[in-house]
């Protein structure tokens, strides 16, 4: 089934795109980030923090723009930061399920410094909330509302939007976090292999949650695949086939460099973009008909 993006889903969500894109760009460089936000958004933000996460040499920011708060994260991009990608044991979550230990313990340790310049922010602003981030910055964002929810219980967390997040948790932890009734929106391009990591193994049952969005190889909004083991096991052996085909013709690295692409936010920042400009020549379409129908 496809999910209908609503116009504040779909403003949310582009805006998201964007922010979590010029992370990378100007990575470690806040004014660069800053004035990237400007020209790409059109505006420059009403608030802007910069925030380190020396844990995994990465980095997040808080973005006050269009009536919102928006706590990003940046993904993987040294090999540090895929050490703590590959910990696929699980650790207990306190009000339920067990999350990624790896994922869990950067979140834990981060949040020191991160949860009282949120909490003075929103508590002094009064504004709607949204967390995002890409790849291992998406899977911190989710488990970041999970520590906000639990630790600053006065927080309102209005939306999540992921793109290519892992799976942080157990089926457990997913029907708890589902009960928070967060919208939370998980872009996933077709062949990017990290939305389907960590696999389903054994004891781990490892699982995701949030409403899937997903893009052709095309770019366009195609129907949500299904999430039951059967079907990811498909998908991790498709991975795996095309790859030994690809390296039989002598183009593994070309294989590699597809998938690559496929989980670059780029890629998401362009198909969400694109399926903004879609809606809005859609309502044009739409409105010029119900114009020559009144006529």
């Amino acid at each position: 089934m496809k999910h209908i993006l609503s116009s504040s889903e779909l403003l949310v969500s582009s805006t998201c795109a964007v922010l979590c894109d010029v992370i990378y760009r100007q990575e470690r460089d806040p004014e660069g980030v800053l004035a990237e936000i400007k020209s790409s958004l059109g505006a420059s933000p009403d608030g802007f923090e910069y925030i380190s996460i020396p844990e995994i040499s990465t980095e997040a920011y808080l973005v006050q723009f269009g009536g919102r708060i928006y706590l990003v994260f940046r993904g993987s991009e040294s090999t540090r930061d895929w050490e703590f990608n590959v910990k696929f044991e699980l650790s207990p979550w306190p009000l339920g399920g067990h999350c990624h230990s790896g994922f869990l313990d950067v979140v834990r340790k981060s949040s020191k410094s991160i949860l009282p310049k949120l909490e003075k922010r929103l508590a002094s602003e009064g504004l709607e909330f949204v967390v995002t981030g890409h790849s291992l910055g998406g899977a911190m964002a989710q488990l970041y509302c999970a520590l906000i929810v639990s630790e600053l219980p006065s927080v309102h967390i209005s939306q999540l939007v992921t793109f290519g997040q892992p799976r942080v948790g157990n089926q457990k932890f997913c029907e708890w976090f589902s009960s928070l009734e967060i919208d939370h929106l998980r872009f996933v391009n077709e062949g990017d292999a990290v939305a389907d990591a960590p696999p389903p193994l054994g004891k781990h049952n490892w699982f995701h949650s949030g409403v899937p969005i997903l893009f052709s190889s095309s770019g366009s909004q195609d129907r949500a695949t299904e999430d039951s083991d059967a079907s990811i096991w498909k998908r991790l052996l498709n991975y795996v086939g095309e790859y030994l085909d690809s390296q039989n013709q002598g183009r593994g690295s070309d294989y590699i460099e597809l998938r690559k692409r496929s989980h670059e936010m780029g890629l998401y920042r362009k198909n969400v973009l694109n399926l903004s400009v879609s809606r809005e020549e859609s309502l044009k379409l739409h409105t010029a008909s119900v114009v020559r129908v009144e006529l």
